[in-house]
């Protein structure tokens, strides 16, 4: 049988590349592509559409086959609030200015700009953030964290501001409207006055413009989770029904991420350490290559 015949036989097609002679004996040696530790793996990413990339691509990188499905939209907010926030900036009345997230410092930087100022506007604010993300989203301004806790949560920010006078302190709060209570519960009983701006809302997308049920079917080995608003938005696409996610592995970003996905009903297998974009895909990287979860 010739070569040609055989592969008409399988019912192969082009582009196809075919090795002949003792060099098939290196393919143990060579063939890093299918060595790649998610090669093969079916991966949802649940991330807004403009935020999905960086993970998609990362996960792409180490073998990944990515269905990106985002389970939540960014709609910013409009409001009297955020220009009389920013005016209240200029004036210098806040000692503290904390942002929760990279999309908060987008945001308020977006309304800094439309009301024709500039990052000068922070020079008399000590600032404070949660996550690396959020932090290279400020430097990108050309502004520098004070305080950054180790730990990408709202309890370790309040930990972090422990040793910091509160008290009389005016902060504002810049975030997503719904955001979780601890942070300015937390500093108002150390007797800070906190101006909580929402900036953004957090929507779930309209399921008939999503394919996510069409994935499901089609099968997949593993959905990231990369905040509790992304967990929450891929239920309610899914009407509630966490068994429609059975015998998927669920990857969360940290621990408050997990325990939405587990409140929701979903069995969680793999928790990076550090709530990060790269500490999810090396927590997976680790996990599939047998390795302990480091990130």
């Amino acid at each position: 049988e010739t070569i040609s015949n055989a592969v008409e036989n399988a019912g192969l097609q082009a582009p196809i590349v075919i090795v002949v002679g003792s060099v098939v004996e290196l393919s143990n040696e060579i063939n890093w592509y299918e060595r790649r530790p998610l090669f093969g793996k079916r991966v949802l990413v649940t991330r807004t559409r403009k935020q999905a990339g960086i993970l998609s691509q990362q996960l792409q990188t180490i073998g990944a086959d990515v269905m990106e499905v985002p389970t939540i939209e960014i709609v910013p907010i409009e409001t009297e609030k955020i220009a009389q926030s920013i005016s209240d900036q200029k004036s210098q009345r806040y000692d503290w200015t904390i942002f929760t997230s990279v999309n908060g410092v987008l945001e308020y930087y977006r309304h800094i700009n439309a009301l024709g100022f500039d990052s000068r506007i922070l020079g008399s604010t000590r600032i404070a953030v949660i996550g690396s993300e959020t932090e290279q989203a400020l430097n990108s301004f050309g502004i520098r964290a004070d305080i950054v806790p180790k730990r990408f949560i709202a309890e370790s920010l309040v930990e972090a501001l422990g040793n910091e006078p509160m008290d009389g302190a005016q902060v504002l709060l810049a975030r997503a409207a719904g955001a979780r209570d601890v942070l300015p519960q937390e500093l108002e009983a150390r007797g800070a006055h906190v101006t909580d701006l929402p900036l953004y809302e957090l929507r779930r997308p309209n399921k008939k413009t999503t394919n996510l049920d069409e994935i499901l079917v089609s099968g997949i080995d593993i959905a990231t989770f990369t905040s509790s608003s992304t967990v929450t938005g891929c239920l309610d696409l899914l009407g509630g029904k966490a068994q429609a996610l059975e015998g998927v592995m669920i990857a969360c970003i940290g621990p408050i991420t997990a325990r939405a996905a587990e409140k929701a009903g979903l069995q969680v297998d793999l928790v990076s350490k550090r709530a990060t974009i790269p500490g999810l895909v090396s927590a997976l990287e680790n996990y599939f290559r047998n390795l302990p979860n480091t990130e």
